[in-house]
């Protein structure tokens, strides 16, 4: 009986992988790290043992690491103490003779952003695999990089088997105990009613890449499978796996974001609004390119049938306005 310790169960994603992995894995326990008291009953509906506790408990989350077959963060991709706190607990464990750990790691889609703040397609942008070649090019500058890089490499020390799911903006109605809807959209519809209108930089032909969450949990349930399955013999940057479906040009996203937007009633205008680099709240995200070709995922069995974006956002943004209300 495998023991599970995750980060994130009351988030989109998190509590999207936790219903199916209770579902995959009836017999595991599954400790979730939960900061509120009052998701308590939720989690546990959910089939979890909640663990009380932030993600600045850095000793409870190591203990409960130290304790763990598999850990799960789906929480924070860019917290660097609590990746080292879960490292230490896993350390710990495999120093216990409990055999190999195993500690999947969510980052995401921005880390191969390519900088750009103008908001065109760029044909001299790289187009990144998840191959080891570009994997060990990740450098913690980057978007992201600041825990991918050092985890990559820690992966290498062998105490804990290490993986990286990395989805693109994740669209679709989350099936988790708490969290339903993607907070990405939570950014954009916040910058949207600051500025009455959605918003592009310049001509808006820059890329961005979509994955839906029913896809991005069904790849979790695949490395999952491997991780519990034992060691792998494969190198740690050849356990980096990119979740994207679909790109779209943000002029074009944001059409259909600032329809479904505006008819909640929330903006005036279902027209979406080009503005410069200057004007924007983040340009090196808003103005930048995401050219991805993922193939590890597939590799390994990986078949997704989410719906498109385009056929999800309205009801993602009502839901998601609904529970702002």
């Amino acid at each position: 009986m495998s023991t599970i310790f995750l980060l994130g169960a009351t988030g989109y994603i998190g509590g999207s992988i936790l219903v199916e992995l209770r579902n995959v894995y009836p017999d595991a326990i599954i400790n979730a790290l939960i900061r509120s008291p009052s998701h308590h009953d939720a989690i546990r509906a959910a089939g979890a043992h909640p663990v009380q506790g932030l993600f600045d408990n850095l000793d409870v989350i190591e203990e409960q690491a130290s304790k763990a077959d598999l850990v799960i963060n789906a929480a924070h991709p860019d917290n660097i103490d609590l990746m080292n706190a879960i490292m230490r607990g896993l350390k710990k464990r495999k120093q216990s003779g409990a055999g190999t750990p195993s500690f999947i790691h969510t980052s995401g889609g921005g880390v191969f952003l390519d900088g750009s703040t103008s908001g065109k397609y760029n044909n001299d942008s790289k187009v990144w695999t998840d191959r080891e070649e570009d994997i060990k090019l990740i450098t913690p500058k980057m978007l992201h990089g600041q825990v991918d890089a050092p985890l990559l490499k820690a992966g290498e020390d062998g105490y804990a088997s290490t993986y990286i799911i990395c989805p693109t903006a994740v669209h679709g109605v989350g099936k988790g105990p708490v969290a339903k809807t993607t907070g990405i959209y939570r950014y954009f519809l916040g910058a949207a009613l600051e500025a009455g209108a959605v918003t592009f930089i310049g001509e808006g032909s820059n890329i961005l890449s979509f994955v839906h969450v029913d896809d991005v949990v069904a790849l979790f349930i695949k490395v999952i499978s491997i991780a519990l399955a034992g060691p792998p013999t494969t190198s740690p940057y050849e356990r980096y796996f990119i979740a994207t479906t679909e790109d779209s040009t943000w002029k074009e996203f944001a059409g259909a974001f600032a329809k479904a937007v505006h008819s909640t009633g929330k903006i005036p205008t279902a027209v979406p609004k080009s503005i410069t680099a200057e004007e924007a709240r983040r340009p090196a995200v808003l103005g930048s390119n995401s050219l991805l070709e993922p193939m590890r995922a597939r590799e390994i069995g990986w078949e997704p049938n989410g719906a498109s974006v385009y056929d999800t956002v309205e009801s993602d943004i009502k839901i998601l306005v609904a529970s702002m209300s």
